[in-house]
């Protein structure tokens, strides 16, 4: 059968699997609602929901989403490609501030609309009724924080470019501005501009109580800032505003929690690489940061979130091989209360005001498509409880386990691994596998559930497998990144000789910096993988800096421009390092997209060309697919993802000649396909 019927019957499968209901973790907001973003099933983006608080069990029972629709990105433009980028409620509840990009795009517009005015329906698309007359142009990230009169927001923003979204130029000289509401964006108040670091990223955050503001500078993509604090009550909002230090050195990053008064917590890495919640008191400065440690480093665990609930509880996110922890512990003593949903492996999110007696906790993993739990703090006992669970008819997730497994990298070092298989696919070497892998800027691969992926898994027979290495983070950036390609080629390997994958069907994926991860895999080891995935890649690694963001990626690959740093990046550089024209190279297939702003899709023009005119027969494609009305990742639409997809795994499953057995659900019927 043809490739394209192929794909044809894979959207179809696709279509069908991804019509369920879905939502996201409730969040409680300032004009006493609960908060929701939802998708009925094959919606281009999620919409956001809401219900007074109190009535919010009625959410459990109805067929649809529950509440009301207070905003639908769906209706703003034509095409679906509009998307919203971030929003937060100003502290009186009256005003609701939302960022709206187009194409996934990075740049975007803030926009502003008061809580009583919800998104109506309307024929009319293309439309966003109902709004202010605020518009905030050319951000490139939602930093957005509210002043605690509710008068007005902080804002980033960068210089307006031509083609924005489009081009490839450095992002440079950031502005931090101030904008009260009602006001043009031409009269915005400035409050901070550094033109002698034009690649230097400023953020502003202000405390719960908007009594504080924490003015940040990040140089790249490590985790150190620069970083200042001014009381707002005793200033005027401006370029004079007075900063007191909260640390000068690039050491550390800083992330608010919460304050009391002249304490503020911070969530901090200072001298706790793990990082620990501290205090800072803003009356009593010392220089360099004179901090008190409240919940001390967990030198097992990275926490990665912080929150304060019921006045004096505080709730931490720890990751620890790979998964979620949820620890409570007392706010003015620091001591440990309690972990909770210990039994569950996966990932968390938590959300909740400190002024309420509950937080919202959703659950999710491999086999997991996700779970909401209400946690409600009392003086005798707490208690955790099911609050809403997604559905997805037609998949048995209890026909899939998930394993965690050790395997030895080329040196040595023991790496962790996550597989996911159909519980009835032998172990005995027959068996294609999909295996996806990041490795750098210290994310972890957490268990992450994926409809899709467990499709290609139940539908090829397959078997699916992610590397984790947040504690090797350091042993694979800058000199040390070829660690980093052993790991995933030494999992190759593993997987081949432990039976759980054919040698000739093994497929790799990765996306962004992963594109440097499968490109430079491609190069060293041609013979371990059939096939070859690549989306919106980092491939050319000695001018990755000129364009976008690239020179705040100096951190984790070192300076082309710096002759130590130029010899190790160009020994693996994979657009620099393609084997010769004997070589036979897998099936590979690259992604990009015209509105990709964070990853020019440079990268991949050039590498595919340079692929191509070094292999013009060879007997494996080296293809290329274009977006030309999408970016990176973020907002692209249900319709786009269902046919990336499709392209994906239909392209893998005549690569590695799969069979493709798929159940038709408007006829009960079942059909075959194979792909010789």
């Amino acid at each position: 059968m043809k490739a394209r019927k192929l794909k044809e019957v894979w959207l179809e499968t696709l279509k069908q699997s991804w019509n369920y209901k879905r939502f996201t973790v409730p969040r409680h907001e300032s004009d006493d609602h609960i908060y929701f973003e939802y998708n009925d099933g094959l919606q281009s983006q999620l919409s956001l929901h809401r219900v007074k608080v109190g009535d919010e069990d009625t959410i459990l029972t109805e067929s649809g989403p529950g509440g009301e629709l207070f905003f639908d990105p769906n209706m703003i433009s034509l095409d679906g490609n509009a998307s919203l980028t971030g929003f937060i409620m100003s502290p009186c509840g009256k005003y609701w501030a939302y960022g709206v990009s187009e194409h996934g795009s990075d740049w975007m517009t803030i926009y502003v609309r008061e809580t009583s005015s919800p998104h109506v329906p309307s024929q009319e698309r293309g439309k966003d009724p109902g709004r202010m007359d605020d518009e905030v142009r050319h951000s490139r990230f939602f930093i957005v924080s509210w002043t605690g009169d509710s008068k007005g927001f902080f804002y980033s923003k960068y210089p307006p470019e031509e083609n924005e979204g489009k081009g490839n130029a450095p992002a440079k000289n950031c502005i931090v501005y101030y904008h009260r509401l009602g006001e043009k964006q031409e009269n915005d108040t400035l409050v901070h501009k550094d033109s002698g670091h034009p690649f230097w990223l400023w953020s502003l955050q202000t405390t719960p109580s908007g009594r504080y503001a924490l003015l940040a500078a990040s140089r790249d993509a490590s985790h150190t800032q620069l970083a200042k604090i001014a009381d707002i009550h005793d200033n005027d909002i401006g370029a004079s505003m007075k900063w007191i230090n909260l640390h000068d050195s690039w050491e550390a990053r800083f992330s608010i929690i919460g304050d009391d008064d002249s304490k503020i917590y911070f969530m901090t890495n200072l001298q706790a690489p793990n990082y620990k919640v501290a205090i800072f008191d803003a009356c009593h400065p010392s220089p360099d940061a004179d901090l008190t440690t409240l919940v001390a480093e967990d030198p097992n665990a990275l926490l990665i979130a912080a929150s304060i609930h019921a006045k004096d509880k505080l709730a931490l996110v720890y990751l620890r091989d790979a998964r979620h922890e949820i620890h409570v512990h007392d706010l003015v003593t620091g001591r440990l209360l309690r972990r909770i949903l210990g039994d569950l492996v996966g990932q968390f999110m938590v959300t909740g005001r400190r002024a309420d007696n509950d937080m919202f906790i959703f659950y999710s993993g491999f086999t997991s498509p996700g779970t909401v739990y209400r946690y409600k703090f009392d003086d005798e006992r707490d208690t955790c409880s099911l609050f809403r669970a997604i559905r997805i008819p037609g998949l048995d997730l209890d026909k899939f386990v998930t394993e965690s497994v050790f395997y030895p990298s080329k040196d040595g070092t023991s790496i962790h691994m996550f597989i996911t298989r159909p519980k009835d696919v032998l172990l005995d070497g027959t068996a294609p596998v999909l295996q996806y892998g990041y490795g750098g800027f210290a994310l972890a691969m957490l268990p992450t559930f994926s409809v899709s992926t467990l499709l290609f898994c139940k539908i090829y027979r397959a078997i699916g497998g992610s590397e984790y290495g947040e504690s090797w983070h350091r042993a694979g950036m800058l000199g040390n990144k070829q660690n980093v390609f052993d790991d995933l080629n030494a999992a190759t390997e593993w997987l081949v000789a432990n039976k759980y994958a054919n040698k000739d069907r093994v497929a790799i994926r990765g996306g962004s910096n992963g594109g440097v991860l499968t490109t430079a895999c491609a190069n060293q080891a041609p013979g371990l993988y059939r096939c070859v995935i690549t989306i919106g890649g980092i491939i050319d690694m000695l001018r990755f800096p000129k364009f976008t963001f690239g020179a705040l990626w100096c951190s984790e690959y070192g300076d082309p421009e710096d002759p130590e740093a130029f010899d190790f990046i160009y020994k693996y550089s994979p657009y620099h390092n393609i084997p010769s024209g004997e070589t036979v190279m897998p099936a590979m297939l690259f992604f990009t997209a015209a509105y990709d702003d964070r990853v020019s899709p440079l990268h991949t023009f050039k590498h595919v060309a340079a692929l191509q005119h070094s292999f013009p027969h060879g007997p494996n494609p080296i293809l290329m697919r274009v977006d030309m009305n999408s970016g990176h990742y973020a907002g692209k639409s249900t319709q786009k993802m269902l046919e990336e997809t499709a392209d994906e795994y239909s392209f893998i499953g005549k690569s590695m000649g799969l069979t493709m057995q798929v159940e038709n659900k408007s006829d009960s019927n079942r059909w075959s396909c194979v792909v010789n």
